[in-house]
């Protein structure tokens, strides 16, 4: 075996280790030794990579960004947010995702685990926003919503489910979010049908016909 392929090898199961070890003990227990004893490499191996566990959470998280791959993007709106969500809640249903989420979403105590957050949020969820912002292009979001709130509202919805009900979330769910937002949405300040409609509308003169008799 070449010596690259046994590095991937021993990364990878150190990272599958790490990940089995914070679901059965969040961050507050997880311990490099139980990580070590999991992925069955040496403490001189792990410590190399990884000196601290909070370097060894940022490379699986790292690791997890790295496999996302968005849908490819439409020209709706609606269409790109449920494929989204679908994607997100996939990268949601094992045990382990969640685990992982649920530390970086809750474990708010950690001064290390927040700095890491606020470096992978935007990441995951840019995009969602990138969505909301084509869709503004076309009209579909008005000009003066917020996109980026859009994008935690919608982002953070199928999180909450995952983690809140313990699996993933269903395409009913996302659909059902995703509609909510539609339905936030300001109408575009560029098109109106009702009210350009109403005003071109024009009454038709009309001719009294004349009641004189003939003589």
């Amino acid at each position: 075996m070449r010596q690259g392929a046994r590095g991937e090898r021993i990364v990878k199961s150190v990272l599958e280790a790490a990940l089995n070890e914070l679901e059965r003990s969040g961050y507050a227990g997880f311990t490099m030794d139980a990580v070590v004893r999991e992925a069955g490499v040496s403490r001189t191996t792990v410590y190399r990579r990884w000196p601290t566990k909070i370097a060894l959470i940022t490379a699986v998280v790292e690791s997890l960004q790295a496999h996302l791959q968005p849908p490819p993007t439409t020209t709706s709106l609606r269409v790109d947010l449920i494929g989204l969500g679908r994607a997100l809640g996939e990268n949601l249903a094992s045990v382990g995702d969640r685990a992982l989420a649920r530390a970086l979403n809750g474990d708010s105590g950690f001064p290390e685990l927040r700095q890491v957050a606020r470096v992978s949020g935007p990441v995951a969820m840019r995009p969602f926003l990138d969505a909301f912002s084509r869709g503004q292009g076309r009209g579909e979001v008005g000009v003066d919503d917020d996109i980026d709130l859009l994008t935690h509202l919608f982002f953070n919805g199928i999180v909450s489910i995952a983690l809140n009900h313990e699996r993933e979330p269903t395409i009913v769910e996302i659909t059902a979010i995703a509609d909510v937002i539609m339905r936030s949405l300001q109408p575009p300040t560029f098109t109106s049908t009702t009210t350009t409609t109403a005003a071109t509308k024009r009454k038709k003169p009309t001719t009294k016909k004349s009641t004189a008799k003939k003589r």
